[in-house]
């Protein structure tokens, strides 16, 4: 049932946008910060499964979304071999712990949750940053900053899944 389902969805990355709440109500939203000054990528994976592994202790999660890693093929020139290094083990650990957890989850396109949040999927990405922060303003939402309203997006677009007429694709 829709309005039962508590959903979570994560951005990754050394900042990763966390959306959290019951589908159909207004999401808690916030931005862990996993690295500092001196973090190597271990310390980094380390913080962030903690933060999962402890997040899902209390809250229950019907459904977790998380934002596919964009190839480094399709970023060509917009990031390096460690920023790479990190999204990708993030994405890993964090999946590897729904499925542990035996937690459905659904991986979403950049292009796809923005083109149903933000009705385009082909903005440049700090015209769609922009434009999250202020739509999830207009809804009466209050990211803190993009990492957080990237993943309200996401989270928005995890929602609408759980109308479809089946589950089907849903991976576990």
């Amino acid at each position: 049932m829709l309005s039962a389902v508590d959903v979570l969805a994560l951005d990754p990355a050394t900042k990763t946008g966390v959306a959290f709440g019951r589908a159909g109500q207004k999401p808690q939203l916030w931005t862990e910060n996993f690295g500092s000054e001196d973090a190597t990528c271990e310390d980094i994976y380390a913080r962030a499964t903690l933060f999962l592994a402890d997040f899902l202790r209390t809250h229950p999660v019907g459904l977790f979304v998380i934002e596919g890693v964009v190839p480094p093929s399709g970023a060509k020139g917009f990031t390096n071999h460690n920023t790479t290094m990190i999204t990708v083990g993030l994405f890993a650990i964090f999946v590897g712990i729904a499925r542990c957890k035996r937690i459905p989850w659904r991986r979403v396109t950049v292009s796809s949750w923005r083109k149903h949040f933000l009705g385009s999927g082909r903005m440049k990405t700090d015209e769609a940053k922009r434009a999250a922060v202020k739509r999830c303003r207009m809804l009466g939402w209050h990211p803190p900053d993009h990492n957080a309203a990237d993943a309200a997006g996401m989270w928005d677009w995890g929602c609408s899944q759980l109308r479809s007429p089946s589950f089907e694709g849903l991976q576990w």
